[in-house]
């Protein structure tokens, strides 16, 4: 039977009424929320080509069993280039009651839009 971990805090570096990150303005802003057990949405408003931000997420055994991560699943836009990171979060092993800390990088490419607005999901699969 499949086990889940669940996120268990989601946050980002670029909150609404904040500074840019790199920059001295505040034009663009990252906003996440809990949309699942598993599952966090992301939204970007306002962005920019180059706009960049950084989206720190708990992931936490609740079960009585260890739970491997299997996977991470970004439903995102072209226009958004993302990393996560630890790069060894696939594959790394949560024992019960733990929580680790992983984080996404994000960058809007090229492909946006000026003031353009984007939402997705995170995932995180485990057994």
């Amino acid at each position: 039977m499949p086990k889940d971990p669940i996120i268990s805090f989601c946050s980002s570096n670029d909150p609404p009424g904040t500074v840019d990150p790199g920059l001295d303005k505040d034009v663009g802003c990252c906003e996440t929320s809990s949309s699942g057990p598993a599952s966090a949405t992301v939204s970007i408003t306002n962005a920019y080509p180059d706009y960049q931000c950084r989206v720190a997420f708990g992931i936490k055994n609740i079960g009585e069993e260890p739970v491997t991560i299997t996977g991470v699943e970004l439903d995102k836009p072209l226009a958004l280039d993302a990393s996560v990171s630890p790069p060894d979060l696939v594959s790394t092993t949560i024992e019960p009651g733990q929580m680790i800390t992983a984080y996404l990088d994000l960058r809007v490419n090229d492909l946006a839009r000026e003031a353009a607005n984007y939402n997705f999901e995170l995932t995180i699969n485990g057994e």
